[in-house]
């Protein structure tokens, strides 16, 4: 493996200049190879990296800096629908363009982006939607207390959904039965439709990951834990209402996942 490249992002006019960087994942374009998508915790914004070829050379340059302060705080992760949607342009004219799902970490949200036909963002007036499972604010925990106690760890495109995870990252982590959750939403063309929370039966879960199998694709999640409690790796099955089939406890802390094999 060979280092190619070295990209520095630049700092966002409109930041402080005390305001620390933090780029925190990449996402590339299904269909364009050439493009990926970073978002930026720190500076509240998503970077858009082009990759130009020559027979020089290839290299990625910044072709975009989208501001995300109106849907949300501390943009984490993203992931780009695998299908286009239909567009409107002008009359009767369409086009067909992918949307980039956002979650945020700190303010517990996630938010559809619609990409251009050349793949950059667009701004939109799509309103943000609460990740937090109702259960919190039944209990008499504001939106506000919920945001600031929780974090929004990792977002995933499986089959036709949206799966968001929560993590508690301020105690007590009291016994609460179902522990931290992960946020269900429908992908109904370029919209959410939230469709409930998966209780994970851990803590801080960090990680989710599609395994492909024959027989149906499961969930896999990775959880951090709180000291020795709830660690490990826990597998769902989506055909089942998400139901915990499988967990591997372990005494440390989990964080990545990078490949499953299973005999469920």
């Amino acid at each position: 493996m060979k280092l190619r490249q070295t990209l520095g992002l630049p700092r966002p006019a409109w930041t402080e200049s005390t305001t620390p960087p933090h780029p925190h994942h990449i996402a590339q374009h299904p269909r364009d190879s050439r493009t990926f998508y970073v978002p930026d915790l720190g500076y509240n914004v998503v970077y858009v990296l082009r990759e130009t070829r020559n027979k020089a050379k290839t290299a990625l340059e910044v072709v975009q800096t989208f501001d995300t302060k109106a849907y949300g705080e501390g943009p984490r992760n993203g992931v780009v629908s695998h299908d286009g949607t239909r567009f409107p342009v002008y009359a009767k004219l369409t086009f067909v363009g992918n949307t980039y799902f956002l979650s945020f970490q700190t303010s517990s949200t996630v938010v559809p982006l619609p990409l251009n036909r050349h793949n950059l963002i667009r701004n939109t007036k799509a309103h943000p939607i609460y990740t937090l499972p109702p259960e919190l604010i039944d209990a008499g925990m504001s939106t506000s207390e919920g945001t600031m106690i929780h974090a929004s760890s990792d977002i995933l495109l499986m089959n036709d959904q949206i799966l968001v995870a929560n993590r508690r990252v301020i105690g007590p982590y009291l016994p609460i039965t179902h522990k931290d959750t992960i946020a269900i939403f429908n992908v109904v063309k370029s919209r959410l439709v939230p469709a409930g929370h998966i209780r994970t039966g851990c803590w801080k879960p960090r990680e989710l990951m599609l395994v492909k199998r024959d027989q149906g694709d499961l969930l896999a999640v990775t959880c951090n834990g709180e000291g020795k409690e709830g660690t490990g790796v826990v597998l769902f099955d989506p055909r089942d209402g998400y139901r915990a089939v499988s967990k591997w406890d372990s005494e440390m802390s989990v964080m990545g996942i990078m490949g499953v094999t299973i005999d469920v």
